[in-house]
């Protein structure tokens, strides 16, 4: 908290656009390799907030173990 964004780890920022997120009332939530850069600890929390949320969910990821915690109905394979 004491530090100017600008000095923040690639994790820290990742985890700061997270609580922007939770702190605003959003229908939709755009995902891109959210759990890149993240610790386990970092990621089961983002997992336990999207199991929660009740908005629709558009996300990109290759980590099948987190898409598969969070309970994305539908993947499109490439």
């Amino acid at each position: 908290m004491s530090r100017p964004v600008g000095e923040l780890s690639r994790g820290q920022l990742t985890k700061l656009a997270i609580l922007q997120l939770i702190l605003s009332p959003l229908d939709l939530v755009i995902l891109d390799e959210i759990t890149n850069h993240l610790d386990i600890r970092a990621r089961e929390n983002i997992e336990l907030a999207l199991q929660n949320y009740r908005g629709a969910t558009l996300a990109a990821t290759h980590n099948e173990v987190f898409a598969g915690n969070v309970g994305f109905e539908q993947t499109i394979p490439l």
